[in-house]
């Protein structure tokens, strides 16, 4: 949004914060050199500039450099009119070094910054006295967001191979030193770990599967396993309420029977015992849960940016993707690839893993073997392209309940990693302990089963 002055109401225009010697350094250091542009084209826009007249001057500037033409006080004034025009000469005859353009411009930058700072706040106070029907949570968010965005004046730049690679061999060295240390963030299976090195800093990890799978075991499971080392772990859940959450967490950590939990008795005094420990455990975890129905991407990634203010994040969950809301769009790929990327550029920012949980197709229920593929994702191209890791849930047992036949992997879980961007693909196991709500931990190789897959022939399991 360009911050012009006329843009302001009232009093507030009068005292904006300004560098109109800065802006006019700027504009003659780039007529004087045009190999100077490079410095500050990338980060400094035309709506930086206060004046009018200076943000057309640089429109006109990037307008020449993209047409590979020069730049100078004749062509530029020969693209313009009116005062802008007029300008242009007397600016280019202040200039007398290109030497310091980063600098004026940094301080241009700066001085849009404040004045984003004061159109944000005043939005807020208007949105305060007139929300037009909007939620508060929802402005909330959106300051939020808008005031987070501001946090680095210059944010990212291209980086010499030399500056890269040591910081690569810097990591190799640790890895090197602490062979055997889980380099990602740990999940509560051996053999998931094995085959991941755990949750990689960064990272989109998609869970999917159908329903009664236990994909909210899972990322229940991982989460708490994080906030009981003391870490932060935020649970976004469109789905479940948070009590429904942490009572998860109390069977899963106390072996606690979940059925047992709903009509608690006297006849199990140890449950009680468990109960009570665990639940004082997890009062004092990192496990943060927001149970509000309906949040979008750009919620959600500013109440994780707002907590990020507050201390180090570890860990990011949401379940689940089908329903996150496009308010006036449909469900089609475009629209789903917008959630995963912004969930992917969340996990970038953050510099922590992030879970997201996603329903797969209906379609597999007529295949023979219903272990899931990449196609079963639903709107699969957005998120097999985003995502850095795919993890497939699949109990045997479930469907073969249903078809009436004897399961070989009965009270198995399996952990289908469909796609690794840095490792193998393959099959971790776990064990069907849901009726406490968790995956147990499956030691030792997985079990040595054959099984068809339509029109791929046998492939092995372990």
């Amino acid at each position: 949004m360009s911050a012009n002055v006329a843009e302001f109401p009232g009093d507030m225009a009068r005292g904006l914060p300004a560098a109109t010697d800065a802006e006019r350094s700027v504009l003659g250091s780039l007529m004087l050199d045009n190999a100077s542009l490079p410095k500050v084209a990338d980060w400094l826009k035309p709506e930086d500039f206060l004046r009018a007249e200076h943000q057309a001057i640089y429109g006109a500037i990037l307008a020449l450099a993209s047409a590979e033409q020069p730049f100078d006080a004749v062509t530029i004034s020969d693209s313009l009119v009116g005062d802008a025009a007029a300008d242009v000469v007397a600016i280019a005859s202040e200039a007398f070094s290109s030497a310091n353009v980063v600098a004026y411009g940094e301080i241009v930058k700066s001085k849009a910054t404040q004045r984003r700072m004061i159109e944000i706040g005043q939005g807020i106070v208007d949105s305060g006295f007139a929300p037009e029907g909007r939620d508060v949570s929802e402005i909330v968010a959106d300051a939020t967001m808008a005031l987070s965005e501001l946090s680095s004046i210059r944010r990212g730049a291209l980086k010499p191979a030399k500056l890269v690679g040591k910081a690569w061999f810097d990591e190799l060295r640790r890895r090197y030193e602490t062979q055997g240390e889980m380099i990602g963030v740990p999940t509560p299976w051996t053999g998931f770990n094995r085959m991941t090195n755990g949750l990689q800093e960064g990272h989109l990890i998609v869970v999917a599967g159908r329903p009664s799978m236990g994909k909210s075991a899972w990322a229940v499971n991982v989460a708490t396993s994080v906030a009981m080392r003391g870490k932060r772990a935020l649970f976004f859940s469109l789905e479940m309420t948070d009590t429904s959450i942490f009572n998860r967490a109390v069977a899963a950590i106390g072996s606690v029977p979940l059925a047992w939990l709903q009509r608690p008795d006297s006849d199990h005094e140890e449950y009680w015992t468990r109960v009570t420990t665990v639940s004082r455990a997890l009062n004092e975890s990192g496990l943060m849960i927001d149970e509000t129905a309906g949040l979008s991407a750009p919620q959600i990634v500013a109440r994780c940016r707002r907590e990020r203010m507050r201390g180090d994040v570890s860990l990011i969950v949401v379940d689940h993707l089908h329903l996150m809301p496009l308010p006036g769009k449909t469900r089609e790929t475009v629209e789903i690839g917008h959630i995963t990327f912004a969930m992917k550029k969340l996990a970038k920012e953050m510099g922590c893993p992030v879970i997201l949980l996603s329903q797969l197709n209906r379609s597999l229920e007529t295949r023979t073997n219903k272990r899931p593929q990449m196609a079963d994702l639903r709107e699969s191209g957005n998120i097999e392209q985003d995502a850095d890791l795919i993890v497939f849930l699949y109990r045997d047992d479930y469907y073969a309940s249903r078809e009436g036949r004897v399961s070989q992997l009965a009270g198995l879980m399996e952990m289908i990693v469909a796609k690794q961007r840095e490792g193998d693909t393959g099959t971790a196991w776990g064990r069907n302990e849901l009726a406490y709500g968790r995956i147990g931990d499956y030691e030792g190789d997985g079990p040595s089963i054959e099984v068809t897959h339509k029109g791929r022939g046998p492939k092995g399991l372990n």
